[in-house]
């Protein structure tokens, strides 16, 4: 198996955007905390990443009491090559599990990518990365997406803010 070269430029994933990650944000105590899920999979046909969303007192081996206002997470960026055939989870696909996640919040956020363009091999095996938009996609609590943001109008908005703040 063999992911694309692409940056993954929106995922807070560390190790090549093959990994979900999720995002606690507590707005009134200016906290995020990040969780790891586990790495991409391919089992039957279907790709799929996985991270805990039932954690919220337990994150990163700290017990803590975290209010979550906000819930982010990260699909995996990349593309993977299994078997000559490709797989791209987007922002715009959320998984039953993620339904079921965004019940207890207001305001859910996916981040990943907003596309699946196809997969060009070349003659050794390997892929040709398909440049897919990325960006986030938010969503209610009943898993209606809202509105999606591409990943430049989502840096023109952070590039606004510094400590949590907006700048002046």
């Amino acid at each position: 198996m063999t992911n694309s070269p692409s940056t993954h430029l929106i995922s807070p994933d560390k190790e090549g955007g093959q990994h979900e990650v999720r995002a606690d944000i507590n707005l009134g105590g200016n906290r995020t905390t990040y969780t790891t899920g586990e790495k991409m999979t391919i089992n039957k046909g279907e790709a799929s990443g996985h991270i805990n969303f039932m954690d919220i007192a337990i994150q990163n081996g700290i017990k803590n009491n975290i209010k979550t206002d906000i819930l982010l997470h990260s699909h995996p960026t990349a593309t993977l090559l299994e078997g000559g055939k490709s797989y791209t989870i987007t922002a715009t696909e959320p998984s039953s599990d993620d339904i079921k996640a965004f019940a207890d919040f207001e305001t859910n956020i996916i981040v990943g990518n907003l596309e699946r363009n196809p997969v060009t091999l070349k003659s050794d095996g390997s892929m040709i990365d398909p440049y897919n938009k990325q960006g986030a996609v938010f969503y209610d609590n009943k898993g209606t997406k809202l509105m999606d943001l591409n990943i430049n109008a989502v840096n023109n908005i952070l590039s606004n803010y510094e400590n949590g703040k907006i700048k002046k």
